[in-house]
C-alpha cells in the first residue's frame, strides 16, 4: 500500500527562508562597513598631518566585487610610505596609522558587526573623504 503526503506552501517557506537569508547578508554587509568606519575614524586620529591632505584623503567603502568586503585605506598617493616609514619622526601622528587602528578597534568592530546582523542599530552610509 503506497502513501502520498502533499505538502503545501513548501514555496512560500522556501520563498521566506531566501528572504530572511538577504536581509542577513544586507545587515551583514551594513555592519561590515559600520566596522570599516570606526577604523578609519580611528587611524584618521593616528595619521601623520602636515597639511591635512593625507587625513582627508581616507575612504571606506564595499567593493564593488563583493558587498562583503570593506576597504578601508587613503588615495594619497604616498600614504603607504607614510604607513610603512618607521624611522621618520612626525610632529602629529605616527607609521602604521591604519594597521594599529584596525588591530586596536578589532573588538569594537565585532561588536557593530554583530549588533547590525541582530538589527539593533541601522545601516550606515558610505564615507567618501575624511572626517
Amino acid at each position: 500500500m503506497a502513501v502520498r503526503v502533499d505538502i503545501e506552501g513548501l514555496d512560500e517557506v522556501m520563498a521566506n527562508i531566501n528572504a530572511e537569508v538577504k536581509n542577513i547578508q544586507g545587515r551583514t554587509s551594513g555592519g561590515l562597513l559600520a566596522g570599516g568606519l570606526i577604523i578609519q575614524r580611528e587611524s584618521q586620529k593616528r595619521v601623520p598631518v602636515r597639511y591635512g591632505f593625507l587625513k582627508g584623503s581616507a575612504y571606506t567603502r564595499k567593493t564593488p566585487e563583493d558587498p562583503m568586503v570593506v576597504e578601508v585605506g587613503y588615495t594619497a598617493a604616498y600614504a603607504i610610505y607614510v604607513h610603512e616609514n618607521l624611522e621618520a619622526h612626525h610632529d602629529v601622528g605616527q607609521a602604521k596609522y591604519l594597521e594599529s587602528a584596525a588591530r586596536d578597534k578589532q573588538s569594537e568592530v565585532v561588536d557593530a558587526v554583530a549588533k547590525r546582523v541582530r538589527g539593533e542599530t541601522p545601516e550606515p552610509s558610505s564615507s567618501e573623504g575624511g572626517e
